[in-house]
């Protein structure tokens, strides 16, 4: 929609100022801090990109970008804020379960890039392959998630985490068809999710797109299963 655009742009004109900022006083910057040390609690934002990413990096900027998600969760702290930016055409292939943990509570995960070129996670190998979100208020926005290997238990595991968020998220079938898409379990109290595309294949095999399990005030629009 046009205030998801507008949104965007924000949040895209913010992060060109920080940069702006890491350029002029430093990878830590220090505002409003006249010993001009660093202030720990300052929102840090790390890079992701598995196209030209090294797992040397630190994260910091684009061209120091580490190569998975999973990497730039380490480096989060709790309910600093922090933001992971996944670059376009990062891929990031999830082969266990819990294999791409976001357990570090207040942090987001955003992807950059449109259709194709957005950030993808892609679950194979194994059928408990799967995402879990395991800590209280993490977002998710503007990814694509692939199921790459038949009969996937569950996709994406909301782990009785409270105040989520999934925003523009897109599943789609692959290989076989995923057992469930997004589990909810008891006391994922608040979930929001905000534009949804799910597009499973057209054989039998799915049980569920979508299942909450004893969760309250969940806030649940935009959202489309094929």
């Amino acid at each position: 929609t046009e205030m998801d655009t507008l949104d965007r742009i924000r949040f895209l004109a913010d992060l060109d100022r920080y940069l702006s900022m890491l350029k002029r006083f430093g990878s830590e910057p220090s505002v409003g801090n006249p010993s001009g040390e660093s202030d720990g609690n300052m929102p840090q934002i790390f890079f992701v990109d598995s196209v030209s990413g090294a797992a040397t990096n630190d994260g910091k900027a684009p061209n120091k970008a580490v190569v998975t998600i999973d990497a730039a969760v380490a480096l989060c702290t709790a309910n600093r804020g922090d933001i992971i930016v996944c670059l376009p055409g990062h891929i990031e292939t999830v082969t266990a379960i819990n294999g791409l943990d976001l357990d570090i509570a207040g942090i987001t995960v955003i992807g950059v890039g449109n259709g194709v070129n957005r950030p993808t996670i892609n679950l194979t190998t194994a059928v408990t392959a799967s995402v879990r979100v395991n800590a209280v208020s993490v977002r998710m926005e503007n990814i694509l998630i692939t199921g790459g290997f038949d009969n996937i238990t569950r996709v994406l595991d909301i782990n009785g985490v409270a105040d989520c968020t999934l925003k523009d998220i897109e599943y789609r079938d692959v290989t076989g068809q995923c057992a469930t898409f997004l589990h909810a379990r008891n006391n994922s109290d608040r979930l929001t999710i905000d534009g949804l595309r799910y597009i499973g294949d057209s054989a039998a095999g799915t049980v569920q797109a979508l299942l909450f399990d004893g969760c309250d005030d969940l806030e649940v629009k935009n959202v489309d299963i094929y």
